[in-house]
């Protein structure tokens, strides 16, 4: 179980290293084809084809927002059985602008991952949060 926690942990560290760099090729690679993805306004199966389009734009709007990089600052992992990991993670997304004091955002998300195999695959996707209506309610994206 050690050597899946370590695993698991070295799996996330290499997300939070594609997110920064934008290899949205290799992030999206991450993801099963296709997995569940689901926000406080529903759930849907999700192609990942479709997240490897979305998420260059989602980044681009981000940047233009005054992001200054994303960073993985907790991860809690349980072993939901022998093949499936369960691992909460906190991200700390920074914005600052011209006109902007620096502001620093949470956003907590859950993810289940098989890793029953390498490589690991996401199959669930869980946004404890709607991200663009917490950046309008912080001034981040004008109302």
């Amino acid at each position: 179980m050690d050597k899946t926690t370590n695993t698991i942990e070295r799996f996330f560290e290499d997300v939070e290293r594609e997110t920064i760099a934008g290899e949205m090729t290799a992030l999206a690679e991450r993801f099963a084809e296709p997995f569940l993805a689901a926000s406080p306004s529903g759930a849907k199966i999700a192609e990942r084809s479709t997240f490897t389009h979305d998420v260059p734009a989602k980044k681009q709007m981000f940047e233009k927002l005054g992001s200054k990089g994303t960073k993985l600052v907790s991860l809690e992992t349980s072993a939901i059985d022998t093949r499936y990991t369960l691992a909460k993670t906190r991200w700390q997304l920074t914005f600052e602008r011209e006109g902007l004091m620096r502001q620093e955002v949470f956003a907590d998300s859950t993810y289940i991952v098989d890793t029953g195999a390498e490589p690991f695959q996401i199959i669930l996707y869980l946004t404890s949060q709607d991200l663009l209506k917490v950046l309008v309610e912080r001034g981040i994206i004008p109302a």
